[in-house]
């Protein structure tokens, strides 16, 4: 069996990490994400009601506690992994699904606003 380091935080443990048991929404909006006392801008490239990976230009710490906010949504949790600029959350307090459905709501509406500025093509869907 291989170990895990970085699972949690704590010392290696036997075997593959466990999987999430969650599904993840994928989003792409931008955020804060603060650890002792700075806060740093970050990318929110997924969210669950118990976490969310973001991007950070700089690698966050494992094990830091770290406040996450984003448009209304803010929340403080654990850095369980990370992997060059992105890392994973768990939330302390588990998110409600309507604070999910707001930040897809935002996140398409973001990448619907960049693609107009871009003057790209915005499909238009008629019922």
């Amino acid at each position: 069996m291989a170990t895990n380091p970085s699972y949690w935080g704590r010392e290696p443990v036997l075997g593959p990490a466990p999987r999430r048991v969650r599904s993840r929404a994928p989003l792409a909006l931008p955020a804060l994400v603060g650890t002792a006392g700075i806060e740093k801008r970050a990318r929110l490239r997924d969210l669950s009601t118990s976490g969310a990976m973001v991007e950070t230009p700089d690698k966050l710490e494992l094990g830091a506690e770290v406040t996450l906010r984003c448009g209304g949504l803010q929340r403080t949790g654990t850095i369980v992994w990370g992997h060059l600029h992105r890392s994973g959350i768990q939330f302390h307090a588990p998110l409600d699904e309507r604070d999910i459905e707001l930040q897809l709501a935002r996140s398409e509406q973001v990448v619907t606003n960049q693609r107009l500025r871009a003057g790209g093509f915005v499909p238009v869907i008629c019922k």
